[in-house]
């Protein structure tokens, strides 16, 4: 299983916009969290908040909204979108959930770096593939993958509710993902030819801050090469990396975004 494999599969185009949740209680406390569970901070609400804002003047108006099960990322969801866990429109995928940051869960790195300096030291050079109980890059990739495969799934049942008459010149239709920043990092190195079976080396790190929007525009391509053979393929770009509300849209009590 590949990116490639996977996006030959759309049905039609779509634009994903694959979002880290806002601040959380952890982020404010500079920990690790992993898998841990944490609510949003007053900084983290009002991040969503005007990202949703910014989004929807953009003209962004998702057809449907999927989110890791973690309380940051669907408190995140709801306040960019408006709509309920309860809305049809919503949905969890469990593969969109944080790593799993093994020993290290709970403390600040420089806590670890005291505390377990061996595993610091060996983290710094090999990054979770070094820390016991970590998840690594292969399961991490393959996990990216079967993200990515729930999301074109996502997109091609938008498709299958299209009616005939709508206009192929219509908008494209949007697709919201929140997620976390340790699993963006594979969302975006599989999109560029990672897989379980060469996982890539997690250098270089994409930086993914708290509501960074990352948009992918995708549609199929379906044609015949010039000895008349069909093609099944896909145009893929990425048109936003880690792009944040305007500081102008920012409330002054909260420091802007850097």
């Amino acid at each position: 299983m590949s990116f490639d494999t996977i996006m030959t599969g759309l049905d039609g185009p779509v634009s994903f916009y694959l979002i880290r949740h806002g601040e959380s209680q952890g982020n404010a406390r500079g920990i690790v969290q992993g898998r841990a569970d944490a609510p949003l901070t007053d900084r983290g609400r009002d991040q969503a908040a005007r990202t949703g804002r910014w989004l929807e003047g953009l003209g962004v108006h998702p057809r449907a909204v999927r989110t890791s099960p973690l309380q940051r990322a669907r408190e995140t969801a709801r306040l960019i979108t408006g709509l309920t866990p309860e809305d049809p429109r919503c949905d969890v995928i469990t593969d969109l959930q944080e790593l799993d940051t093994g020993i290290f869960s709970g403390y600040s790195l420089e806590e670890a770096r005291k505390e377990m300096p061996r595993e610091y030291q060996e983290f710094t050079a090999r990054s979770w593939d070094a820390v016991p109980g970590a998840e690594g890059r292969v399961a991490l990739a393959d996990r990216a993958l079967r993200a990515w495969e729930a999301l074109v799934e996502t997109a091609n049942g938008l498709s299958r509710e299209d009616s005939p008459e709508d206009s192929p010149g219509g908008s494209v239709p949007a697709v919201i993902c929140v997620t976390h920043g340790g699993l963006l990092q594979w969302l975006l190195k599989t999109s560029f030819g990672a897989t379980p079976e060469d996982p890539r080396e997690w250098m270089p790190l994409i930086k993914a801050s708290n509501c960074g929007v990352f948009q992918l525009d995708l549609g199929p391509v379906r044609a015949v090469d010039r000895q008349d053979r069909p093609l099944r393929w896909f145009h893929a770009r990425w048109s936003r990396l880690n792009e944040r509300a305007p500081l102008e849209t920012w409330d002054p009590k909260f420091e802007p975004p850097v």
